[in-house]
């Protein structure tokens, strides 16, 4: 669908154009009431309608086309979104079944619900947004220098401060890693509490307490603690933020006073000043835009890394040509097997063991030490690092 998404960048884009187009027209709509004052009688009202008209149309371009960006792009990620869950569920029902063990029946939950629909939602809404958020910038700039560079220049030194402290808080490497913790943290509580309320019959029936299940506690703590610091990394940049964008108009007015007291012609400069008095509210609205597009940036980034992680494990090969087992002896035949992948690691190394038809094999030896791996590995819940498992003398792959 990226044809629907390219259509919706360019249709926000031109609704981001739009969006100045009223502060222009206020502005040329200004120049002709200070031309004529104090002899109203000689304003010529039809270009004050004029441009007030214009002020109108841009008004309605800008709702009209956002509208059609936001229209497309809400198409292309239902679209997507349909997709990726589809494809999300038959790439689990393929992946080994040791894996669902392992990741544990929450964090999928977790993934396919929120992180999966968070993607939608950005391609929804943040996609056109962040298109807007880089063109207003660029439109805004050239509006600012081309009325009075003076002016424009002492604009630029707010946005340049209110970009340094938006980069303090989103750009800096604690942040994106405080970000990351945080998802995987929330991502493990929802592992730990899906998983506790499955077994709360277990444990009532053995009379414990929430405190007693290890795994849901430390997921709480641990969440509380990364929640916390994700959130207090606001406290500075933040205010820092909002207080520069919403007040650039304090580094405007020193300089119109020193711009006004050296100025020949007082109407021409009082023309402009009214005009970035009026233009400084329209910057306030596309950096709070930019801020908020980062922020989902970061979300989205961490959300999809997840999803990857996911989508990234191998699924398990199915042979082509299946073959019938002759008798049910399980044979171990040099099995060596690690969950992590590093030949170092290894749960098993080089076992071997025959466990006869209608006999009774045990397999006896410490904690950790592979009996629960031998099992899964019968059952192919994972495909051995090395060696073979044969039933019946057929490999468990065939």
């Amino acid at each position: 669908r990226k044809g629907l998404i390219f259509l919706s960048a360019a249709l926000s884009s031109l609704a981001a154009v739009a969006s100045f187009i009223p502060y222009l027209a206020v502005y040329f709509m200004i120049r002709l009431i200070f031309g004529a004052f104090p002899d109203f009688d000689a304003l010529d009202m039809g270009s004050v309608m004029g441009y007030g008209w214009m002020a109108l149309a841009g008004i309605i371009a800008n709702i009209l086309l956002y509208f059609l960006a936001i229209f497309c792009s809400h198409i292309a990620a239902f679209g997507t979104l349909y997709d990726l869950k589809v494809l999300f569920v038959d790439h689990i029902t393929k992946i080994p079944l040791g894996y669902h063990l392992t990741i544990g029946s929450g964090r999928l939950r977790k993934i396919m619900d929120e992180n999966i629909e968070s993607v939608e939602g950005f391609i929804a809404h943040q996609f056109p947004d962040f298109v807007a958020s880089v063109t207003a910038p660029v439109v805004m700039v050239i509006i600012l220098f081309a009325v009075d560079w003076r002016f424009g220049l002492a604009s630029l030194v707010g946005i340049i401060l209110a970009f340094a402290a938006e980069f303090i808080g989103f750009g800096s490497g604690a942040m994106k890693e405080n970000m990351g913790k945080y998802q995987k943290a929330s991502e493990e509580m929802n592992n730990a509490s899906v998983e506790y309320v499955r077994g709360m019959s277990v444990v009532k029936a053995f009379n414990q307490t929430a405190s007693s299940f290890k795994k849901l506690e430390e997921a709480i703590s641990g969440y509380t603690e990364w929640v916390l610091k994700f959130a207090l990394g606001w406290q500075n940049c933040m205010p820092a933020f909002t207080t520069i964008i919403n007040n650039i108009y304090l580094i405007l007015v020193p300089v119109g006073i020193l711009i006004g007291s050296r100025s020949a012609d007082f109407t021409e400069f009082a023309m402009t000043f009214v005009f970035y008095l009026l233009f400084v509210p329209a910057i306030a609205g596309v950096l709070n835009k930019i801020m908020y597009i980062s922020e989902s940036f970061m979300q989205i980034d961490g959300n999809v890394a997840r999803m990857d992680e996911i989508l990234n494990i191998p699924e398990m090969p199915e042979t082509p040509h299946p073959k019938e087992p002759v008798g049910e002896d399980v044979v171990f035949d040099n099995v060596s097997f690690t969950y992590t992948g590093d030949p170092t690691g290894k749960a098993l190394d080089q076992v071997s063991f025959t466990a006869g038809q209608g006999q009774v094999t045990a397999v006896v030896g410490p904690s950790g030490g592979g009996k629960s791996t031998i099992a899964s590995l019968i059952s192919r819940f994972w495909d051995v690092s090395g060696g073979r498992i044969t039933i019946g003398g057929v490999d468990i792959r065939d």
